[in-house]
């Protein structure tokens, strides 16, 4: 018994030996270091990783540490050691750069009494998982919480401007915009490829220049407060399938959905006056909706839209822009209404599953390639009141069966090109019986392979809209090739079938 007495008495010592020893290095090598950071003072314990600041104003650049026992200044070296911050009541502004870059800082206190928030505050702390936003912050700047590891975010009211990058590249999954917020400033969520969610106020006035770009957006709405979409706001945004515009948004920028190649449908406010190239290349589109008492539609705003298939234009639109539809090759049909006074250049070129085109008879003149490279288009209606056709119009549309041209007066074609490799030796041309004599022999028209008469049902094809719905059984049944269809066509395949018989 006393052995054992002994043994339990030795382990107790040697347990409590040990625990001071611990405690002794522990202290050799634990240290508190305090510092200046602009008007403010911190303080920063290696034990705990803990980082504190106290004081009033400013937090500027830490600096002038200096350890207990040790003596002269020493650079603050424990940026990557750091995992919590807590700032005591008192500050108001975080400022630049302050905390940029602490890789392992894991949480941070803001007090109520922050206002302001600069430039890269917080960038680059890849470990930091959420912050609250106070309410009396009035600015994020610029990068301030960029490539954080951001998951969550707070914002209370009370912030009206999200700087440039302030909370690009992280990793958040939804955001929702304060309704103190005006302006979302560019690139301020770029790259933010988790977040599938955002809630834009209805104070917001301006969504930035790529402010949403590369994100992981399911779906969206634009409130009718907010007058500008800035260029590429929500570009390549691919998982974007849900797309709400309220009327109200006056301006789409450039590219602003571009690449959005999971979004289906698109409808256009009729507050909208520019739209710019805003919906190019989104392949997965296939319907567009004009809201009616829209003026035009914008240049380039639907470009290489490769799955777009119809497209219906209300009477109130009066432009349609350069390169409107470009290269949208499942376009099959188009109405252009009576409204139109313009088709831009290259509107509806390379749309090569275009079967038939009307133009209406308020237009007077075809711009340049507005047509060409539709390589499957084989009916062509031209109004009375047309004057020009550009060059290159209709160039490398080579399967151009029937050209109806209601104007009397032979259309002048500004440059050799208007049907350059369009195969028009193999078409023919309807046009006023009055005017057959001037069409055949005006230059390029005359090398259209036949020229014939429009007949009183073309007229009203063309008012019914009605385009080349005759002149296919026309081609099949006029075996002569006279322009008319009867009893001579049925002669001559008599003819035929018994020279064949014998």
């Amino acid at each position: 018994m006393n052995r054992a007495y002994k043994s339990s008495n030795l382990k107790m010592k040697t347990m409590f030996l040990f625990f001071v020893l611990t405690s002794f290095v522990q202290s050799l090598y634990s240290q508190t270091y305090y510092g200046k950071a602009g008007d403010c003072s911190w303080k920063y314990s290696n034990r705990t990783n803990e980082l504190i600041i106290t004081g009033n104003g400013y937090i500027g650049e830490l600096k002038n540490n200096v350890a207990i026992g040790g003596s002269g200044d020493v650079e603050f070296q424990y940026r990557n050691q750091v995992t919590s911050i807590i700032i005591n009541n008192g500050p108001t502004t975080i400022g630049n750069s302050v905390f940029e870059n602490f890789t392992n800082l894991k949480s941070v206190e803001i007090p109520e009494s922050v206002t302001l928030i600069e430039d890269k505050a917080f960038c680059g702390c890849r470990q930091l998982p959420m912050v609250i936003i106070p309410q009396n912050v009035t600015s994020i700047g610029k990068f301030a919480f960029d490539n954080c590891g951001l998951i969550s975010v707070e914002l209370h009211e009370g912030i009206t401007v999200i700087d440039e990058n302030a909370f690009s590249n992280t990793k958040l999954k939804s955001v929702a915009i304060p309704e103190s917020v005006t302006t979302i400033g560019y690139r301020a969520f770029y790259g933010c490829r988790d977040l599938n969610a955002v809630s834009i106020s209805k104070s917001v006035v301006s969504i930035g220049n790529q402010s949403f770009f590369d994100c992981g957006l399911t779906s969206l709405t634009i409130p009718g407060n907010v007058k500008t979409i800035g260029e590429s706001a929500f570009g390549s945004c691919s998982e974007l399938s849900n797309l709400d515009i309220k009327e109200g948004v006056e301006i789409i920028g450039v590219s602003a959905f571009t690449r959005c190649d999971n979004l289906i449908t698109v409808t256009i406010p009729i507050s909208v006056v520019s739209f710019n190239e805003s919906f190019q290349s989104c392949s997965g589109l296939n319907s567009v909706i004009f809201e009616d008492g829209l003026a035009s539609v914008s240049k380039g705003a639907f470009k290489n839209c490769d799955n777009l298939k119809s497209v219906s234009i209300p009477e109130s639109i009066k432009r349609i822009g350069d390169d409107s539809f470009s290269g949208c090759k499942q376009l099959e049909s188009v109405s252009i209404p009576e409204s139109v006074v313009s088709i831009g250049s290259y509107a509806f070129s390379d749309c090569t599953s275009l079967l038939s085109i009307k133009i209406p008879e308020s237009i007077t003149t075809i711009n340049s390639n507005a047509f060409s490279g539709c390589s499957h288009l084989k009916y062509l209606s031209l109004p009375k009141n047309l004057t020009y056709i550009e060059n290159s119009a209709f160039a490398n549309c080579p399967n151009i069966l029937d050209i109806y041209c209601y104007a009397e007066y032979v259309p002048k074609l500004t440059g050799s090109n208007v049907f350059y490799g369009s195969n028009i030796e193999y078409s023919i041309l309807h046009v006023p019986q009055d005017a057959a004599e001037y069409y055949s022999s005006a230059p390029i028209w005359k090398n259209i392979h036949r020229i014939v008469p429009l007949k009183e049902e073309d007229y009203q094809d063309y008012k019914d809209g009605k385009v080349g719905s005759r002149a296919y059984m026309k081609r099949v049944s006029d075996v002569n090739e006279d322009g008319n269809v009867d009893i001579s066509d049925i002669v001559l395949i008599i003819n035929v079938i018994a020279n064949f018989s014998n």
